[in-house]
């Protein structure tokens, strides 16, 4: 019984186009609002930690900085992060916005922050917003 419907699917399916992509041959095709890694615009940062307090993952840690009001910013462990963008929702100065980077590959996990990982320039967009969640004041 079931060699009957294997054949006749496999019939079927030899007349058809394949479903997959075509990547990584030609450039892959990203969805809108994909959600790639958070990348952080130093100069607007203040260092207040409410992304690392929101970061469901536990994937961003505050170490020392002199670039910011508060003397602290945000680093990220990329192999910890899980894309969600709630550090950029929290972000109430507008100091993180989502990249559209998603070929980030490294050798081992402690070069998989935001220390290490440098994202090249053409994958960095201009920051174009997601759509924020309303909240209820």
């Amino acid at each position: 019984m079931w060699l009957g419907s294997t054949i006749k699917e496999i019939l079927k399916n030899l007349s058809e186009s394949p479903v997959t992509s075509a990547y990584p041959f030609a450039e892959a095709v990203l969805p809108e609002n994909f959600r790639g890694i958070p990348i952080l615009l130093i100069d607007k940062c203040t260092g207040c930690s409410l992304c690392a307090k929101d970061c469901p993952s536990d994937a961003i840690k505050m170490i020392p900085d002199e670039r910011t009001k508060r003397k602290q910013a945000p680093r990220f462990d990329y192999w910890k992060c899980i894309r969600c963008a709630q550090c950029y929702y929290s972000c109430r100065y507008g100091a993180l916005f989502i990249s559209d980077a998603f070929e980030l590959a490294t050798c081992c996990k402690e070069t998989a922050t935001s220390e290490y990982l440098h994202v090249p320039e053409p994958l960095i967009p201009e920051p174009t917003p997601l759509k924020r969640k309303k909240t209820d004041t």
